[in-house]
């Protein structure tokens, strides 16, 4: 797809959300959302309060034409890497299952994957804004920028860096939330369609993460540090999510191979897919290797820690999120 084409689609997309949301949800407000694409020089998405009080929420062109770069690229690492013997061994033990679905194309796959990049990033951002997370991180305004996690440019820590951590990972959850019942929306009555799609959305939230994480240390501490949490961590979060969704969506009317247990599998090939895409992305030594591999926020005692941080201060700022 050609930038201008690329760009044309994107405002597209989004300009149709926003507008439904001022019909919608912010109807019984005073203030309305704003979607605002941007010349900067950056990969960057972020949510802001307008001095009006409107809610804004601000793409870079830059940013949108990375996350298709990245769509495009792991399509094609996909299809050449599936049938490598030492990439299948990463799989072993996993509910069979091809790695990119069949019930799209070759193309349509990369678009969905970038489509469910763009409005994720959306929704994740509209979450910052509808949460109020200016007042828990700041106490008055809100200018939360993406940007920060692949840089240097703000390496929090102590308290901060925790109000910080949660906000994002309870933005990640509504996001997430937001486009699974937008995916529920558009396949009602087609399951098979419905799970692959929720399968390159997998793949598509995984990459947002690593994308905007950037190459740094990808050692997981126990204590939260800087602006964003890890991409495992995140990762490992929202798969839960993504589980409990088709899990409960499906078990009505769900076909036989698609036990609770497939699920799992089905999710986790789809983030370890993309996790091991951005491995061979950023370069790494093969020593770095498992610090790629998910194993679950409760099968290492660093995340465990980590995550008894961010539930105990979740529970101290819910008040304050849900009285505004």
């Amino acid at each position: 797809m050609e930038d201008i084409e690329l760009y044309n689609f994107s405002t597209d997309i989004l300009n149709t959300i926003t507008k439904e949301l001022n019909q919608s949800y912010y109807a019984d407000f005073d203030e309305k959302i704003v979607i605002k694409f941007s010349t900067e020089d950056e990969i960057n998405a972020y949510a802001k309060v307008l001095p009006t009080g409107d809610h804004c929420i601000v793409i870079t062109y830059e940013y949108i034409k990375a996350i298709y770069d990245d769509a495009v690229e792991f399509c094609n690492f996909i299809t050449l890497a599936q049938t490598d013997i030492y990439f299948q061994k990463f799989f072993i033990g996993l509910s069979e299952a091809t790695m990119l679905p069949q019930s799209f194309t070759f193309e349509d796959n990369i678009k969905n994957m970038f489509v469910n990049s763009l409005t994720w990033t959306y929704f994740h951002e509209l979450g910052h804004l509808v949460q109020k997370h200016g007042l828990v991180r700041d106490g008055d305004s809100i200018n939360i920028q993406e940007f920060h996690a692949m840089s240097d440019a703000e390496e929090l820590t102590g308290a901060s860096a925790v109000y910080s951590h949660v906000t994002e990972i309870a933005a990640d959850y509504y996001g997430v939330k937001s486009v699974l019942l937008e995916l529920f929306r558009h396949w009602k009555g087609q399951s098979k369609l419905l799970v692959d799609s929720v399968y390159i959305f997998v793949c598509s939230l995984t990459s947002c993460f690593y994308r905007f994480y950037g190459n740094k240390s990808l050692i997981i501490n126990s204590t939260p540090h800087g602006s964003h949490p890890h991409p495992i961590i995140r990762a490992e979060l929202t798969n839960q999510i993504n589980v409990e969704f088709l899990d409960l969506v499906l078990s009505i009317n769900c076909p036989p191979y698609l036990n609770r247990k497939t699920i799992v599998h089905f999710c986790y090939r789809a983030a370890l897919a993309t996790s091991l895409f951005w491995f061979q992305k950023y370069e790494k030594d093969k020593d770095d290797i498992l610090a790629f591999m998910m194993k679950g926020v409760l099968n290492r005692q660093e995340s465990k820690d980590y995550m008894n941080t961010i539930i105990t201060t979740w529970d101290k700022i819910l008040p304050t999120i849900e009285a505004n």
